[in-house]
């Protein structure tokens, strides 16, 4: 069976989710109806096999580190915020790499 979520960013602009299907995906990045920061992403909790997964969002012209995929990105004028997700066993390393 099929579920959204949405998460808050964080205020350093990185997130962590534990226990997620490894086929989960980010259907939308933007501004939710009180103006925080937020991704919402589909899993599916019919697939056993979990992962952690770790977010960033990235400023536009940010260098982005090997390893993260491309989600979404969002228009907030002036500026423009690029989500991307990786897959760890432990999120606090890749933040503190």
């Amino acid at each position: 069976m099929k579920k959204i979520y949405k998460y808050l960013i964080q205020n350093d602009g990185k997130g962590t989710i534990n226990g997620l299907p490894s086929n989960s995906r980010v259907i939308l990045f933007g501004r939710d109806n009180r103006g925080r920061l937020s991704y919402w992403v589909e899993a599916n909790f019919d697939v056993k096999a979990t992962m952690q997964f770790c977010f960033e969002v990235f400023a536009t012209g940010e260098e982005i580190g090997c390893g993260w995929n491309y989600e979404q990105s969002f228009i907030d004028a002036p500026f423009v915020w690029h989500l991307y997700s990786k897959i760890l066993q432990n999120c606090e390393d890749q933040y503190n790499s």
